[in-house]
């Protein structure tokens, strides 16, 4: 299932290269609710990196993305 949220983009992370080739750039979005505002952070990975560099910070976005889970050593991380 995917989902969409749209806030101020905080803060785009810089481009990190593992040793492995994986790629992975970070996206910090606020979420504006009027209530709670809180800031969602979001991964992008391999070639979809390319696409935070049409943004910048202080902008508006509208974010579409999947929720994952996986385990690891009986934790489980969500991204």
């Amino acid at each position: 299932m995917t989902y969409e949220m749209t806030g101020t983009i905080k803060k785009i992370g810089d481009l990190q290269t593992f040793p492995s080739g994986f790629e992975k750039r970070e996206l910090l979005l606020n979420d504006e609710d009027p209530r709670f505002p809180q800031d969602i952070a979001f991964s992008f990975t391999r070639d979809r990196t390319k696409l935070l560099d049409q943004f910048a910070e202080g902008e508006r976005a509208k974010v579409s993305f999947d929720i994952r889970c996986r385990e690891f050593n009986d934790r489980h991380y969500i991204d």
